[in-house]
Parts: structure tokens; sequence; C-alpha cells
């Protein structure tokens, strides 16, 4: 399973998963991708990097509290199309509201 439908079964924040199913950003690599630690960091220096921030600000932006998951999924298939692990998607548009952190998926079952 990718990163993204890890997410998509539960998800968390503040810890790499909660014991009850849901895992957070760096959790759901962790998780889903095969490759080990060079992948997992790659996961997350690339959603860093579709953020505007650093290394370990993909982490506070899961953890912020106004954070929702489909947010963090809609990010995690982002990565997952930057990283050739996932068709880039047709059925929506990410869009990033200035880099500040929001996130929304436009345009998906609207």
């Amino acid at each position: 399973m990718l990163p993204s439908e890890y997410l998509e079964q539960g998800w968390c924040q503040n810890v790499l998963w909660d014991g009850k199913g849901g895992v957070c950003l760096v959790g759901a690599a962790l998780m889903g991708l095969s490759n080990g630690q060079v992948e997992v960091d790659n996961f997350q220096r690339t959603a860093a990097r579709i953020l505007g921030v650093e290394f370990r600000g993909a982490v506070d932006w899961n953890n912020d509290p106004a954070r929702t998951q489909a947010e963090v999924v809609a990010l995690a298939r982002c990565v997952e199309m930057q990283m050739g692990l996932r068709e880039v998607e047709t059925l929506g548009v990410y869009k990033l509201e200035g880099a500040e952190n929001a996130l929304e998926l436009v345009g998906a079952g609207d």
C-alpha cells in the first residue's frame, strides 16, 4: 500500500502511529515505502518542498491542530506523484494556498 492509502484508513498527529490504525504523514511513509530510510527521507523532503517549508516543516504541518485528514492525504498523493509512485491523477487539482500550510483538494467530488 502507498502512504496515502494508509492515511485514508486512519490519520493521527504528534505520533508516528496511534495504535488504533492512525498514522501521521511520516508514519505512513514508513509503513508504505519498502526501500528504507532513504526513501522515507525523500518522501518527507518532497513533502516539505511542495509545502515550501524546511525538512522538519512537513511534520509540523501534519501536527497543526487545524490540519485535516483530507489535506494530509492530498499532500501524500502529490508526493507520490512527484516520486513516480502514483500515476498523475486527473480527477482533482491539488492547489497550495500560500506556503503558509493550507493544502486543499479542489474539484474532486464537487
